[in-house]
């Protein structure tokens, strides 16, 4: 009897976790930290929709790494300095495929620009657009280069992330090229996170007929962010990491779907 009465008084005295107030600093680090998994979350199931089959845990805890670090580097500008710079670069390099980067399979970068007057981005492939032939694979055929813009609201979790394409390219060893460019209309948020992935396939042929097919090894298969921007109220942040002053000015979706490209 003493002991049910002993085992009673603990049950009665034992209260839950959400029992327990909680002090401000805590109750803003558990809102910071459930803010983060809800961005980490949505970046990492867009990023799914363009690489469904290669996107794994492995990207998302990349994902998280970075946007934790970029969040974290953020909070600890000043009030002055959060309408000037950014630590959106830190996203760039990240491989949605894991298993291989861009320039493993592609000897160039395109350039990006962030139009302001027309609420655009525009991408400028270069007329030299070498690959990195020592990796070429038996029967390869071409490399289909295909380009997303992922605008996603940095300051509300719930807006899903906006995603624009262009259309697919394709380019071929020892072939001479024309200087590409194309604009993608996007909408902005208030506060936007905008990276830019750039995805490319190994196309190989499949007989003697000359027909080819895009290649579903792992290691024909790159796509990683290219450049991340962050635009708040319309303006363009610069990287925290460049002195103002040297900053590069800029200006102020299948394969048959997305935007056209044009040649100089």
């Amino acid at each position: 009897m003493d002991e049910l009465l002993k085992n009673y008084i603990s049950r009665q005295l034992r209260k839950k976790g959400k029992d327990y107030p909680l002090s401000e600093g805590s109750q803003l680090t558990a809102k910071g930290f459930g803010n983060l998994n809800k961005m980490v979350s949505k970046w990492y199931h867009a990023f799914k929709t363009i690489n469904p089959w290669l996107t794994k845990r492995n990207t998302y805890n990349d994902l998280l790494a970075r946007l934790q670090k970029l969040r974290k580097h953020n909070e600890q500008l000043t009030e002055e300095q959060k309408n000037q710079y950014t630590h959106a670069n830190m996203l760039v390099g990240l491989r949605v495929n894991q298993r291989v980067s861009w320039d493993t399979l592609v000897d160039w970068e395109p350039h990006i620009n962030w139009e302001r007057e027309q609420s655009s981005i525009q991408i400028i492939i270069p007329e030299h657009r070498e690959l990195r032939i020592q990796n070429l694979p038996p029967r390869f055929s071409r490399v289909g280069i295909t380009f997303h813009v992922f605008v996603g609201d940095y300051t509300n979790m719930s807006e899903e992330i906006r995603i624009y394409p262009a259309k697919t390219i394709f380019v071929k060893p020892q072939e001479k090229h024309k200087r590409l460019q194309t604009r993608l209309l996007i909408e902005l948020f208030e506060d936007s996170l905008i990276a830019i992935v750039g995805t490319a396939q190994y196309f190989s042929f499949n007989g003697q007929d000359g027909s080819d097919s895009a290649s579903f090894n792992k290691q024909h298969y790159a796509s990683n962010i290219i450049e991340c921007l962050h635009i708040r109220r319309e303006r363009l942040l610069a990287s925290r990491e460049k002195p103002i002053d040297r900053l590069v000015p800029l200006l102020d979706t299948n394969l048959d779907q997305g935007a056209e490209w044009e040649s100089d």
